[in-house]
């Protein structure tokens, strides 16, 4: 990373810290609403994302790894709604999403929260052929996956700020986009993608 580049990274997310950091203060003091506001006014951080990809434009860091998974996931700790479903498909302003699902067919889906964590047990899904991509998007939260242990998998992760850990390996930093895989992906007649997004917040695969 360059120095502009790290100038311009520092900038922008301390910025946003202030930013969110006011509007909170303020709303504690009930000044304002904070819910309101972010509400009425959240299409400007698509423009002060889009402002710092022109003025401070990077190359991310992007590689594709294959992974064995070495330890059972922690499934027994999961703490969430279960929900019998070939299709999911869940938005949220705020509020967490934890949903343990369960299918014979899994046809995937999209869930989005702006403000929020996600947990999602993916361990008693089946695919009966095809590929079934499963899309996980968030402003600011963690989002948590335990994958199928039978069906092959890839996994592409884009974090902004946050610490990845994947089957136990930890990763951190800023501007994060990598792609994890099994070592069966790619022969699979049935497989799962899963395409996880967030721009600040800790990503955990399991």
């Amino acid at each position: 990373m360059s120095a502009t580049e790290s100038a311009g990274s520092r900038l922008f997310w301390g910025g946003m810290l202030i930013l969110f950091g006011s509007l909170m203060l303020l709303d504690r003091l009930d000044l304002l609403s904070f819910r309101e506001t972010i509400r009425n006014f959240w299409p400007l951080i698509l423009v002060a994302i889009g402002a710092k990809m022109i003025l401070f434009p990077k190359s991310r860091e992007e590689s594709e790894i294959t992974v064995t998974p070495t330890a059972e996931a922690e499934s027994a700790s999961f703490i969430g709604t279960s929900v019998v479903s070939d299709y999911i498909n869940e938005n949220r302003f705020i509020g967490d999403i934890h949903l343990k699902v369960q299918s014979d067919d899994f046809k995937g889906g999209a869930v989005s929260s702006f403000i929020g964590d996600q947990k999602f047990d993916l361990s008693g899904i089946a695919i009966k052929g095809g590929e079934r991509a499963f899309v996980v998007s968030g402003f600011i939260g963690d989002a948590t996956l335990i994958l199928p242990k039978t069906i092959p998998y890839l996994v592409q992760v884009s974090a902004g700020i946050g610490d990845l850990v994947v089957f136990g390996r930890k990763e951190g930093g800023v501007g994060v986009n990598k792609v994890f895989k099994s070592p069966d992906y790619d022969h699979a007649a049935s497989r799962l993608t899963v395409r996880i997004s967030f721009m600040i917040g800790d990503v955990t695969i399991l």
